[in-house]
């Protein structure tokens, strides 16, 4: 069955950097002479602050006081460096342009505002989608309910409805379909271990223009 709207995740589904977050982490830390901070810790920091407008707070529980570093700083220099390495999956403006010829689309996304906003702004997106609901603003990330009933409320979209497409088994799919979404798992390639329809992330333009492209009469 077609489906009345679909909602995306962005990082890793819509678009992806050209490095690992690890090195993009440790280039931003040289930037700014700040010590090494690994991507383990980084992530667990993260975890731990949803609402958020820059990823200053985050910054200020891994860099000591001694290290007289400006997490505001380190925020903005990340920020800078993703965005210089940040690029969208083959084919997905075409896509999204044209899915949204039948039925409204969405973004679902989880990290700060200003850092989501970013991206957005660097890919010319800021316009791409009839609603975005981003974490840091919402107060709670996926896979809780609330950014998926969001995306429902704007969309003026039955939850049983929605196609939700991303690339996290929790954050997306476990989420997504707690809430009565269908969902689409984005992977590097298929063949990986997955627990409902999956999609290769150098196809899934393809696929979803094919599923989702209007119906001409």
């Amino acid at each position: 069955m077609r489906p009345s709207a679909v909602t995306f995740d962005l990082d890793d589904t819509l678009a992806v950097v050209d490095r690992s977050r690890a090195s993009l982490l440790a280039e931003a830390t040289t930037r700014v002479g700040a010590p090494p901070i690994s991507r383990s810790a980084y992530l667990e920091a993260h975890s731990s602050i949803w609402s958020s407008e820059t990823r200053e707070p985050i910054f200020d529980l891994l860099l000591d006081d001694s290290t007289g570093i400006d997490p505001a700083e380190l925020a903005s220099a990340y920020r800078t460096v993703i965005g210089e390495h940040l690029s969208p999956v083959p084919g997905v403006e075409a896509m999204l342009d044209t899915i949204r010829q039948g039925i409204p689309v969405g973004l679902i996304t989880n990290g700060p505002t200003e850092a989501q906003l970013d991206k957005l702004s660097r890919l010319g997106w800021t316009d791409r989608f009839d609603t975005v609901i981003i974490s840091g603003r919402l107060g709670t990330p996926k896979p809780r309910p609330e950014p998926f009933l969001a995306a429902c409320d704007q969309l003026g979209v039955d939850r049983s409805s929605v196609l939700h497409v991303g690339d996290h088994r929790v954050h997306d799919i476990l989420g997504g379909r707690r809430v009565g979404f269908e969902t689409l798992h984005v992977v590097d390639e298929l063949g990986e271990t997955t627990s409902g329809p999956a999609v290769a992330r150098d196809e899934l333009a393809t696929v979803l223009t094919n599923r989702l492209t209007p119906v001409r009469h």
